[in-house]
């Protein structure tokens, strides 16, 4: 990609799609990465932790939860850093 790169809440934000009444999709994105603090905690969260975050239902948190299964499955090392505790 040229140009300008994307910040986190920004790649967050177009995995989530859309926000909800008063609460925009990167306010979603912000308060994720303010609660578990790194791309790599998000993933490790099991659906209903996401689920507790204002504007992420269970389609949304389900695209978290797949992205860290593809990690695991294409990514061998990945498998120590998204282990679900």
């Amino acid at each position: 990609m040229k140009g300008k790169k994307l910040t986190n809440e920004e790649l967050l934000a177009i995995l989530i799609g859309s926000g909800v009444k008063n609460n925009s999709v990167l306010d979603i994105s912000k308060e994720l990465l303010e609660k578990y603090g790194s791309f790599s905690n998000i993933l490790n969260c099991d659906i209903y932790s996401l689920m507790n975050i204002k504007g992420l239902k269970v389609a949304r948190a389900i695209i978290f939860v797949t992205i860290s299964e593809i990690f695991k499955r294409t990514v061998p090392s990945s498998n120590k850093l998204f282990a679900r505790v």
